[in-house]
């Protein structure tokens, strides 16, 4: 679907050598909007954007995310003192900024509370951290994609 409008704000006719258009303003709603379980970070561990399964998943509010530590938003199960999963993180996401790489990991214990207030519960998951390059090639996000394992 072409999401471009002419100044008018008709959508304009794609012939077959054209490819369709999607508006800056897109971006945001179409990451959103993906079924995953995601958000993506900046290289100061900053979440920049989370879908809304990832949202529904965590009970927080977007606004109150965007911006945040990462490893402050979820950390580790303060009650587990074998939890390791915001140290197997942190090496994974600074391996994608640095090689720009993409890495799966095995599957990981990751603790999580169903509510911010909440007790946490124990989890497992399948964790993926693919790097967003700009045009020159440098790492300026991180995707975190989960499943559960």
């Amino acid at each position: 679907m072409d999401l471009a409008r002419t100044a008018s704000g008709d959508i304009p006719a794609e012939t077959s050598d054209q490819k369709p258009a999607v508006p800056t303003w897109a971006y945001q709603a179409l990451f959103e909007k993906t079924p995953i379980i995601g958000y993506a970070i900046n290289r100061e561990m900053r979440i920049v954007a989370m879908t809304d399964r990832c949202v529904k998943a965590s009970s927080f509010h977007r606004p109150t995310v965007i911006g945040a530590d990462v490893f402050e938003t979820f950390p580790d199960n303060p009650d587990d003192p074998s939890a390791n999963g915001t140290k197997v993180l942190r090496e994974s996401l600074e391996r994608a900024f640095a090689t720009g790489m993409p890495e799966k990991l095995p599957r990981q214990r990751y603790d999580a509370r169903p509510t911010p207030d909440a007790p946490f519960r124990e989890r497992y998951w399948l964790p993926e951290n693919v790097p967003v390059l700009d045009d020159a090639g440098n790492v300026v996000y991180v995707i975190h994609t989960i499943v559960r394992g």
